[in-house]
């Protein structure tokens, strides 16, 4: 029976980043659930990303965490190290340069999101995270620990905004609440995204590898939307998912690669509207834009080294002649 219990208590989660305040709040319950959530992460065998402050609520679950034998990530900006870090920490700490890359630090470690009751630095970084979920930069669950009522307030106000018609109802289902952590992380578990994104998540992880785009869009050809961007596009995506399985290649690397085909792809349209590639040559370079890319990433990124190949079978090669001579 001990056996099957620690089986249910396995959770799908590696990480859930709490977002919590630097005070307790006047009631015990405030202290009590962040104790009590920390506890529930210690006995899902789920690890910890917060704020990295000792005090206040933040305190409380990190203690928790760390107590009950789970590892705890705080990452804190180096400004409030003075103000919100007293006494001895727990875990690993990161000191940022800022708030922003705090939020972002936190979310890359996360698997799921969790508000405790706390003021505007919480219902910030809480919101923030339900946007980013909104406009489909990750897809992961958002859950308040609604501690008495606590967030029943900002619950009615997203409500509103619902019937006013400033949130799409799809999107509403991003927030999930309950009043106890055991009943918080169950839904955290059983969420399926449902709510219509602004844009993919690899159009966003393309975006941010900080690739400038130089072209006039409006330069671009409509043959080359209508035709070769297309073509292009179920190449590459081939190349991302036949490299992606059978190698372990970081999948940085990967999105880095369908960026520069992108990049030479519109380059060579721009070459045969100003006239100086016809038809047939236009044809033969983008039939090589794959493999003349797949060479400058490696001079890019410095990748003087055969991939890493799963099973050991597949060698680069062979990755790309399946590519482009799929077996009948």
């Amino acid at each position: 029976m001990e056996i099957q219990s620690q089986v249910l208590q396995q959770s799908k989660f590696k990480r859930i980043c709490v977002f919590c305040g630097s005070s307790q709040g006047k009631k015990s319950s405030y202290q009590d659930a962040a104790i009590e959530l920390g506890n529930e992460l210690v006995s899902r065998n789920i690890d910890l990303v917060y704020g990295g402050g000792s005090i206040g609520l933040m305190g409380l679950v990190s203690q928790a965490v760390h107590d009950g034998g789970r590892h705890v990530i705080g990452v804190i900006p180096k400004t409030l190290m003075p103000r919100e870090l007293t006494g001895e920490t727990v875990g690993e700490v990161k000191a940022v340069a800022g708030m922003h890359q705090r939020k972002a630090e936190m979310a890359k470690h996360s698997d799921a999101f969790i508000a405790l009751p706390g003021g505007y630095g919480t219902l910030e970084e809480l919101l923030e995270v339900i946007t980013w979920a909104q406009l489909g930069i990750h897809d992961k669950p958002v859950g308040l620990l609604n501690v008495d009522g606590y967030y029943n307030s900002l619950l009615s106000f997203i409500d509103k905004a619902v019937e006013e018609g400033f949130i799409s109802p799809s999107a509403r289902q991003i927030i999930l609440s309950a009043p106890t952590a055991k009943e918080l992380v169950k839904k955290l578990e059983e969420y399926v995204p449902c709510h219509e994104r602004v844009a993919s998540k690899m159009n966003w992880e393309m975006e941010q590898l900080g690739y400038a785009q130089p072209y006039d869009i409006s330069r671009i050809p409509f043959f080359s939307m209508k035709s070769h961007t297309h073509f292009i596009f179920m190449v590459t995506i081939s190349l991302l998912l036949e490299l992606e399985s059978v190698t372990l290649i970081p999948r940085k690397t990967l999105l880095s690669l369908i960026w520069l085909i992108l990049q030479r792809e519109i380059q060579l349209e721009f070459q045969k509207e100003d006239g100086l590639l016809s038809d047939s040559e236009l044809i033969i370079q983008v039939l090589g834009l794959c493999i003349n890319c797949h060479m400058e990433l490696h001079t890019l990124w410095g990748l003087n080294m055969a991939f890493v190949v799963k099973n050991g079978k597949s060698t680069e090669e062979s990755v790309l002649r399946r590519i482009f001579h799929p077996a009948k």
